[in-house]
């Protein structure tokens, strides 16, 4: 890829990665790389959008230690297995679907974003409310269940 570009909202075509026989490559290591590496990710959080994305950056990452714990108290060890390789399963199955949704060209791009930030937000809500469900009608505590469905 010598060329990549996007149209702008206002019809412009601007290059996203510039040609490379024009550019000259300077190599940085060290804590120089880190530094830039740095700044480009403050840089790109001082744009609204990234901004709105911090919410699901920290539901993703945080609740992992209860999605987990509740499966390694509920089931035993097979079962607990495969309750996590279905969960990691569902996640990819759910990123193509989403992904899919959001190429769609016959809906205008900000109805896809509506749709999928309802449908995202929806679907964290539904698996709460199931998640209570499970969670107090096994009556999970600290004992540990150790239900075997493998």
């Amino acid at each position: 890829l010598n060329r990549v570009t996007r149209t702008s909202a206002d019809g412009v075509v601007e290059f996203v990665v510039a040609d490379q026989t024009e550019a000259v490559s300077v190599k940085v290591t060290g804590m120089a790389l880190v530094s830039q590496e740095l700044s480009r990710t403050a840089k790109a959080f001082k744009h609204p959008t990234m901004l709105l994305l911090i919410p699901f950056m920290f539901y993703s990452n945080f609740f992992y230690e209860y999605h987990f714990g509740i499966i390694g108290v509920l089931f035993n060890g097979r079962t607990g297995s495969l309750t996590a390789a279905l969960y990691w399963l569902a996640q990819i199955l759910g990123s193509f679907v989403l992904q899919c949704f959001l190429d769609r060209e016959g809906v205008s791009k900000a109805r896809r974003m509506q749709c999928s930030f309802v449908g995202i937000v929806l679907y964290i809500a539904v698996t709460w409310i199931f998640g209570g469900y499970v969670q107090y009608s096994y009556g999970i505590s600290d004992e540990r269940q150790a239900l075997d469905f493998a």
